[in-house]
C-alpha cells in the first residue's frame, strides 16, 4: 500500500489515501480508499499528473474503496477533466457507490462515471490489466 504525505501544515500527518498507482499503456489507474478532502484530491491529480508522460493522458481514479468525499473535491475533477480532454486524454470514475455518485451527479460530472456497466468491467488500468 503507498500513501502520499500531505504538505498542508494545517495537517501535517495527514496521508492522501492512495491504495495503488496501475499504469498500463498509457494509462494511469489511482485506486482510492477512505475518506478524500480537496486537499487530498489535488495531491492526487498532481501526482497522475507528474506520472503521465503521454501526450494525451488517460487517466481512471477507483473509486470503489472511498467511503466519503468533499463536494469540495467537484471543481478540481471538472479543471482536470477539461484540461484532459484539451489535450485529446481522458479522465474516468470508476466503480463508485452510489453515495459518490450522487455527488458527482450533484457537482454535474455525471459523464466521467463509467455508469452501472463499469462497476462490473472497470477500465483496464482499473483492473491491472494492459489495453
Amino acid at each position: 500500500m503507498s500513501t502520499l504525505r500531505s504538505d498542508s501544515s494545517a495537517k501535517a500527518a495527514s496521508e492522501v489515501p492512495l491504495l495503488a498507482l496501475i499504469e498500463a499503456n498509457g494509462e494511469i489507474a489511482l485506486v482510492l480508499r477512505g475518506e478524500i478532502d480537496a486537499a487530498q484530491m489535488r495531491q492526487v491529480i498532481g501526482r497522475a499528473l507528474r506520472l503521465s508522460d503521454s501526450p494525451r493522458p488517460r487517466l481512471a481514479l477507483d473509486l470503489g474503496r472511498v467511503t466519503h468525499w468533499d463536494y469540495r473535491c467537484l471543481p478540481d475533477l471538472a479543471r482536470l477533466a477539461r484540461r484532459l480532454e484539451v489535450q485529446g486524454g481522458e479522465l474516468k470514475l470508476c466503480s463508485p457507490s452510489r453515495y459518490l455518485e450522487t455527488i458527482l451527479r450533484f457537482g454535474g460530472l455525471e459523464g466521467l462515471i463509467q455508469a452501472t456497466a463499469a462497476r462490473a468491467s472497470p477500465p483496464r488500468a482499473c483492473r491491472g490489466e494492459a489495453s
